[in-house]
C-alpha cells in the first residue's frame, strides 16, 4: 500500500519536478537525477509515509534540501578552488602549454597527489 502510493505521486509529480529543475538551470540528466534521488529517500522512509498527508509537497520539500545541499557543496568547492575539470584534462592542458611540474623534479614536492 505505501510503495504504491509512493509510485501512483512518482508517476503523477516526476514530470513537475523535472521541469522545475530544469527551469533552475540543471540538465535534463541531473534534474532526473536530483528527482531519483528524492525518491529514493523516500523508499528509506517507506515506513513513515502513513504519518506524511501531502506526499508531493513532501518530496517537494526534500528536493529542495537537496538542492540546497548541492549548492552549498558547489559554493564551498569553488571557494576552496576546486574545478569540475577532470585531471587527465589538466594533464592534457599542461602537456599542451609545454610546461610539465610533473616532468620537473624540483616541483614534485610542491604537488599533492
Amino acid at each position: 500500500m505505501k510503495s504504491q502510493r509512493l509510485t501512483t505521486t512518482y508517476i503523477q509529480e516526476k514530470g513537475h519536478l523535472v521541469s522545475r529543475l530544469r527551469k533552475a538551470g540543471h540538465t535534463l540528466e541531473e534534474a532526473e537525477d536530483l528527482v531519483h534521488d528524492a525518491y529514493l529517500e523516500a523508499m528509506e522512509c517507506l515506513p513513515l509515509l502513513d504519518g506524511i498527508l501531502n506526499l508531493p509537497a513532501w518530496i517537494n520539500r526534500v528536493l529542495t534540501n537537496r538542492l540546497i545541499d548541492l549548492w552549498r557543496h558547489n559554493s564551498v568547492s569553488r571557494r576552496a578552488g576546486e574545478s569540475d575539470v577532470q585531471d587527465q584534462i589538466l594533464r592534457e592542458i599542461i602537456d599542451g602549454a609545454g610546461v610539465n611540474p610533473f616532468r620537473m623534479p624540483w616541483w614534485k614536492p610542491l604537488i599533492l597527489h
